[in-house]
């Protein structure tokens, strides 16, 4: 009935280049050699002429267009991406002769861009204590000059450096500064690097650090699964009660991320209900409603399972959406559930008259879902 997706344990990351610092020196080579190559590309017509060293530095998104496209076109630049010996250097982590590999100059511009782009947007960090009144003698020998303002910007991209290193995160680093503060930054760490899209870390960036604190701690090892499966799952996760997340767990399997989307109330008014009756249902508590699951409460566990094969059968991709909706579970499911509640015939008489009722009901109930979802088309 349900899509099941893997709980990615084994998380597949980035490989993140070893820090490097450059002296004046190597530092200057590598600009160099980026000017370079945006000369040629704009000799090309490969780059917009205003597309300056100084210009992509300072904007993400032309940096961003210059990495693709020297990308696309590596092999205009095989005298440039040498090593020691003059040879083209196919692997982005091996040294140039430059010093830095490939990946190290992708990272060095990254952080460039975020350092400029954050500075750009700062705003004045509100001080620690309140400045103190100038005294007799800072009256008459004046005052010691101002010191510079510490702005958000600073702590962030601290926060950041060690994380910033992949030209996919430059279209990233708006969400960065405005949806993550230094503590989240940092709590994440390498996490960071799972979240690929803007309104996943927007998401994220909802919870304070200490609630993020509280749903690494409850989800443990498969934190950053979650990151990568269902962001938003980050709001059912940061406040759930403990004894109920270790309650649905087990029985939600690979859905247990589906599950943390679903309201809070849906998920404490289930965990009042019989544990049995809760297993019968598993990984489908994500997709149902309550009164789909309270609708079985007084029907034997066993026939609960036949009874939704049944309708699996029958109903295929719309049986999920009916276990959904409230009003056909209250209309429709619980009175054809409390019909079979005095059946005393066996387990197969059971399964053909349950086959039975749900290919009678089957045309109403797929025009009442298309009746349902003329609304939303509508919107």
């Amino acid at each position: 009935m349900t899509e099941i997706r893997p709980t990615l344990r084994e998380v597949p990351r980035d490989r993140m280049p070893s820090p490097i610092e450059l002296d004046d020196k190597a530092r200057k080579a590598v600009v160099e050699g980026v000017k370079t190559a945006l000369e040629r590309l704009r000799g090309k017509g490969l780059l917009a002429a205003d597309k300056d060293y100084g210009r992509i530095v300072a904007d993400p998104w032309a940096l961003h267009e210059f990495i693709q496209v020297f990308k696309a076109n590596r092999p205009m630049f095989d005298d440039l991406i040498t090593d020691a010996r003059a040879r083209p250097v196919a692997d982005d982590h091996a040294p140039l002769v430059c010093g830095p590999s490939l990946a190290q100059i992708c990272q060095m511009l990254v952080f460039t861009c975020a350092k400029r782009s954050f500075t750009a947007v700062a705003t004045p960090k509100p001080p620690t204590q309140p400045e103190k009144p100038a005294g007799r003698l800072a009256a008459l020998f004046g005052r010691k000059p101002a010191q510079p303002v510490a702005t958000d910007a600073d702590t962030k991209i601290a926060a950041l450096k060690p994380l910033l290193a992949f030209d996919w995160q430059l279209p990233l680093l708006k969400s960065y500064y405005f949806f993550l503060d230094e503590q989240q930054i940092r709590l994440l760490g390498r996490d960071l690097l799972l979240l690929r899209k803007g309104e996943d870390i927007e998401a994220i960036g909802a919870f304070p650090a200490a609630k993020m604190a509280q749903a690494r701690r409850l989800a443990g090892d498969e934190f950053a699964a979650m990151l990568v499966i269902r962001p938003a799952a980050m709001a059912g996760l940061a406040n759930a009660v403990p004894e109920l997340y270790a309650l649905f767990r087990p029985l939600l399997g690979d859905r247990i991320w589906d599950f943390m989307m679903r309201d809070a109330d849906y998920i404490d008014q289930l965990g009042e209900l019989d544990r049995d009756l809760l297993a019968t249902f598993g990984p489908l508590l994500a997709d149902t409603c309550l009164e789909a699951v309270a609708a079985f409460r007084r029907m034997p566990l066993g026939r609960i399972k036949v009874f939704l094969a049944a309708m699996d059968t029958v109903l295929r991709e719309d049986a999920v959406p009916l276990l959904g909706d409230p009003s056909f579970c209250r209309q429709t499911l619980k009175g054809m559930v409390d019909g079979f509640l005095r059946f005393d015939g066996s387990m197969d008489e059971f399964q053909d008259l349950a086959t039975m009722k749900w290919k009678a009901i089957a045309p109403a109930a797929r025009v009442y879902l298309t009746k349902r979802a003329k609304p939303a088309a509508a919107d």
